[in-house]
């Protein structure tokens, strides 16, 4: 008997970035890490419209997410699984 445990990376997490106004923040930095590997972290910065993204993502993995910015409090979101594109 075989098992097969398929993994695809067409993961995606993406949000766009607000102030308590509602207003889109950009060069915010916001931390992606596998929740179960803290050493596989990757970093974007948030564009003009508030929006990041991170890509090509492995499906079957959760992840944790920490938002940052000068001025404002840390978020973080702890095992969000991506959304599969």
């Amino acid at each position: 008997m075989y098992s097969v445990n398929a993994q695809n990376n067409n993961g995606i997490i993406q949000a766009v970035v607000k102030d308590e106004t509602n207003k889109a923040i950009s060069g915010v930095t916001v931390s992606l890490t596998e929740s179960n590997n803290a050493k596989k972290r990757l970093i974007t910065t948030s564009d003009d419209t508030g929006k990041f993204s991170f890509l090509n993502l492995n499906d079957a993995t959760s992840y944790n997410l920490e938002v940052l910015m000068t001025g404002y409090s840390a978020q973080s979101f702890n095992r969000i699984k991506p959304a599969v594109v």
